[in-house]
């Protein structure tokens, strides 16, 4: 099941929950939406939600370096291609 959040909505969680799991998932739902938006469009530049995002992420001096870390880490090339079972890897 999938959730369908706007990327204001993540980027809030992803850069102010308290809940560790809450702020993981944001940042995921944030990656796959720039990755949705590569795969359907020509675009190159950065998705401007995820990077202020981490950017409030890593400037965060409450949050702890592993914590901080497994926000900052993008899925793993497994999830990507479970995620996306027939893609263009020039795409991402």
């Amino acid at each position: 099941l999938r959730q369908t959040r706007k990327p204001v909505e993540m980027m809030k969680v992803l850069a102010h929950s308290r809940d560790g799991f809450s702020r993981r998932e944001a940042a995921f739902e944030l990656i796959y939406s720039e990755l949705d938006s590569r795969i359907h469009s020509s675009g190159s530049q950065f998705f401007a939600p995820l990077s202020e995002a981490y950017s409030a992420v890593i400037q965060d001096q409450s949050i702890d370096s592993l914590l901080k870390a497994e926000l900052l880490a993008f899925p793993s090339t497994s999830l990507i291609l479970q995620r996306y079972t027939n893609i263009s890897l020039d795409k991402i």
